[in-house]
């Protein structure tokens, strides 16, 4: 009823009352009948389920348009291996999450989950949250070829923080995102990979074919990008006219003036932006471009919030003084060094 809160375990023994009814019928039968069933799909939409509870749920739930899967650190590759085998059958799924962090999973169980998505055409937003698990570059191009045919997709976030991915693993993400032309908001986290100079092009290269996108979000801290990448996400940036909202880490990621000129120029005609957070502390930029990304910010009228991070660069206190008196307006919230100004 509206307002209870109903636990996990209710849910498995209500479930279990379904499967296990008195009636002359499979569990896929079941499916096909009226009534119950139905109601009890409509209050799941949405819940985070535990692997366990979702293999059940699966084996009967085809009719879910929202799911969230989140793995317990017991769970192995054949865990994801038999989430797999069933996630294909739920051919209505508009909505999936599928966060396995900080668990023993895989290649083989990234390669099975993503096996799973293949041929699921109505989603529309997935979240894939791997961070802190042994997937490698194997899982990661699996996925991926598995998310480029998707193309219904809006909504795409990947959360791949501390895995041992390189540049092959990366260019397979660029691969398949490039295909996925509705996409509105990309939030891409590769902080303490081996993402280099190849990957982080092919992601930015990506971006160019994505003229729907309205708010991007990539972090890159600690990877050895360098200005190549820096150059193509910027590049790429200028023709993005409904973007909105652009967050671009850079922290320990080798780039300098070059890259972030190419950031702070191409900046310069998104009329549209509202929010904008770039930050390069423990880099080699210097004045001239945090004079470039101040200027072309200088000119977006629609600016409500922007975030900069120059600690640890070759930026002069004279020129973070300069910048935050040329950015400051009554209007806007200015944070340049972690420090706020109104």
């Amino acid at each position: 009823e509206d307002g209870a809160q109903v636990t996990e375990d209710a849910l498995r023994a209500y479930t279990l009352t379904l499967v296990d009814a008195p009636l002359e019928m499979s569990a896929e039968n079941l499916l096909e009948g009226p009534g119950v069933w139905d109601n009890v799909i409509s209050c799941l939409m949405g819940l985070q389920l535990s692997v366990a509870y979702a293999r059940l749920l699966i084996r009967v739930g085809r009719r879910l348009q929202k799911l969230c899967i989140r793995a317990g650190a017991q769970d192995t590759d054949e865990d994801a291996a038999v989430i797999g085998g069933h996630l294909q059958a739920l051919d209505q799924l508009q909505q999936i999450e599928l966060d396995i962090h900080n668990t023993e999973i895989g290649d083989l169980g990234a390669t099975a989950l993503g096996s799973s998505i293949r041929n699921l055409k109505k989603l529309e937003s997935i979240d894939l949250i791997f961070k802190n698990t042994r997937v490698s570059d194997v899982g990661v191009v699996a996925v991926f070829n598995s998310l480029q045919n998707l193309e219904r997709i809006e909504n795409l976030t990947i959360d791949f923080s501390n895995l041992q991915i390189y540049n092959k693993g990366a260019m397979a993400i660029g691969h398949a995102v490039q295909h996925l032309k509705l996409l509105r908001e990309l939030n891409c986290y590769l902080p303490h990979t081996q993402v280099g100079h190849a990957g982080s092009v092919a992601i930015g290269n990506s971006l160019k074919n994505l003229l729907q996108l309205q708010r991007v979000a990539l972090l890159f801290n600690s990877c050895p990008v360098g200005d190549a990448g820096a150059v193509a996400i910027g590049v790429s940036l200028k023709d993005l006219k409904q973007l909105r909202a652009v967050v671009l880490n850079f922290l320990d990621c080798r780039v300098g003036n070059v890259g972030a000129v190419a950031i702070g120029k191409n900046l310069h005609d998104l009329k549209q932006l509202e929010l904008v957070a770039l930050r390069f502390q423990g880099t080699g930029v210097g004045d001239t471009g945090a004079f470039t990304v101040g200027s072309s910010l200088q000119n977006l009228e629609q600016l409500q919030t922007v975030v900069l991070n120059f600690h640890n660069t070759k930026v002069s206190a004279e020129a973070k003084a300069s910048l935050v008196e040329q950015l400051s307006k009554p209007d806007l919230h200015l944070v340049v060094d972690d420090e706020e100004r109104f």
